[in-house]
């Protein structure tokens, strides 16, 4: 949609493509809304883009009709109680494998790889540590050279296939094809939102600078009073 007020449709979208939510707008009653941006790639797919170029389509998806992608700040949020906070004197320390690689994970038990350490630079700073299931100790980082938020198996960091148990996978309704997207009627973007909020801009800074030379105005004349006032009693 345009907007969560506007009920003009930009675009409709099939089950799948995975969008980014910069903002949420809670609209009460009707529920949260996500502003997405996208371009479409060439196989007619929307893809990720934060270009803000005319081609690109920038609108509002209700937030009960998106499904989140299960990440580190998911595990993070779900393993809150389990997840324990470190400090520099009692960290535990990244040893480097016989087998000279260190796997960086998205998160314990995640297929998503961050990459590997063939050498250590300098000591891996853990703020967060976490023991799984299967008794391993987990450790979080935020920065190591050029890597961010990436946990590594403290118990094992040259296993490259940790197995832990695997997320659920969300179940989506079957995507309809482009085709019956293409002919869902779409309103399109009013024309009349630019101008109008420029008009309305241009209103507010002239009351305001009305205001503003009202309140000075009036300031500089009960100080010329207050002035003539305290000579007049000396």
């Amino acid at each position: 949609m345009e907007s969560p007020e506007k009920k003009n449709v930009l675009d409709v979208l099939a089950n799948g493509p995975v969008l980014y939510v910069s903002m949420t707008y809670d609209k009460g009653m009707s529920g949260k809304w996500g502003l997405v941006q996208y371009v479409l790639n060439d196989e007619g797919q929307p893809a990720e883009d934060y270009s803000w170029d005319e081609g690109a389509t920038v609108g509002w998806i209700k937030m009960e009709e998106l499904l989140s992608v299960y990440d580190g700040y998911s595990f993070a949020e779900e393993h809150r109680a389990e997840i324990q906070e470190t400090d520099e004197g009692a960290a535990p320390k990244v040893v480097m494998p016989d087998t000279g690689t260190i796997y960086l994970w998205e998160y314990p038990g995640s297929e998503i790889s961050y990459g590997t350490l063939e050498s250590m630079e300098s000591e891996i700073s853990i703020d967060q540590t976490y023991q799984d299931p299967g008794g391993d100790l987990w450790g979080h980082s935020g920065y190591y050279f050029g890597y961010r938020n990436f946990w590594i198996n403290l118990s094992d960091p040259g296993e490259a296939n940790p197995e832990l148990k695997p997320q659920e996978k969300p179940k989506l309704t079957p995507p309809a094809d482009r085709k019956t997207l293409e002919s869902l009627p779409k309103t399109g973007r009013s024309g009349l939102v630019l101008p109008l909020t420029v008009a309305g801009l241009i209103v507010l800074t002239i009351v305001l600078t009305t205001l503003v030379i009202r309140f000075m105005a009036v300031k500089k004349r009960d100080e010329e009073k207050t002035a003539d006032g305290g000579r007049k009693e000396s």
